[in-house]
């Protein structure tokens, strides 16, 4: 986050659209609505909305995950994450809160509550 004399400044909703591929590791100041693929890491202060079309392939630190796309990698969740029903997990969770409809697709370990 950077700073200014005003104090903190967030951004508004970062997009990424289907058929964007990005490769590295991605930190996102605000909200994150991923349609894409990224290859590498994603850190986002706030929340991560993962489309049918969204993919990353990598691990996720955010406050909030909503995913309905392909995960790969370790999720580190501070809040609450939402595996939609078309959702297809592969790895390690860790968050606070979880919430998985009938029909998604988990494999992995997985640990819910306070550290």
């Amino acid at each position: 986050m950077s700073t200014n004399q005003k104090g903190p400044v967030k951004s508004g909703t970062s997009q990424i659209v289907a058929g964007t591929v990005i490769e590295g590791k991605l930190h996102i100041p605000g909200d994150l609505r991923l349609e894409g693929e990224i290859v590498g890491d994603v850190i986002s202060e706030a929340k991560v909305v993962m489309g049918k079309t969204g993919i990353i392939d990598g691990n996720v630190k955010a406050q909030n995950l909503d995913i309905r796309g392909k995960f790969s990698g370790e999720l580190h969740i501070s809040e609450t994450l939402q595996i939609r029903s078309d959702a297809d997990i592969r790895g390690n969770i860790n968050t606070k809160n979880l919430v998985v409809e009938n029909g998604a697709k988990l494999r992995g370990n997985c640990n819910v509550g306070e550290e």
